[in-house]
């Protein structure tokens, strides 16, 4: 047996110093992940940075007359001026990541949907603001509605509702033994 460094008075087996390098290696690795999740984080960012530069511009008229902002899981919320749902609110937009809705409340109620468009703005970059109408247009031109099928709205419907069920979806009952 081998003392390893560190180990005072305690002889240590070839396998102790396996699993040692073996939990070394899982840390370095899990070190490298991180790093990987943080630079496709940035590029995320970096992709939608030219449709969230219109929505923060969309944003400063909003705030100048007394509107509303905060970060969300990322994204900036910025709701019109008003504690209460007015006429005006008609809902919310995402811009990259960038959302402005009509009230605090719609923004709370709407944040998950929202967020799926954040999602494709990460994905789709600026070429999202030719895409997303031109949905609406082919759906126009088929005879149907242009934003109740437009392909981005269905599929922001689709993986909210799929979220959702997740999160409420109880785990299996472990079965008794026999």
């Amino acid at each position: 047996h081998m003392a390893t460094p560190g180990s005072v008075g305690r002889w240590v087996g070839p396998r102790h110093l396996l699993v040692h390098r073996g939990f070394r290696r899982l840390m370095k690795r899990q070190a490298t992940m991180r790093q990987h999740g943080r630079l496709l984080t940035l590029l995320r960012y970096a992709w939608a940075s030219p449709c969230s530069l219109v929505g923060v511009l969309l944003a400063a008229p909003i705030l100048l007359l007394g509107g509303r902002a905060h970060l969300h899981a990322g994204v900036l919320e910025v709701a019109l001026p008003g504690k209460r749902r007015t006429r005006l609110d008609l809902g919310a937009i995402t811009l990259g990541h960038v959302v402005l809705g009509g009230s605090e409340h719609t923004l709370c109620q709407l944040r998950a949907h929202e967020q799926e468009h954040v999602r494709q703005y990460e994905r789709w970059g600026v070429v999202f603001f030719l895409a997303y109408p031109a949905s609406s247009l082919i759906q126009l031109l088929r005879g149907r509605h242009p934003y109740w099928l437009n392909h981005f709205e269905v599929q922001a419907r689709a993986l909210c509702e799929q979220r959702r069920a997740d999160l409420t979806q109880k785990p299996p009952k472990p079965k008794a033994p026999q």
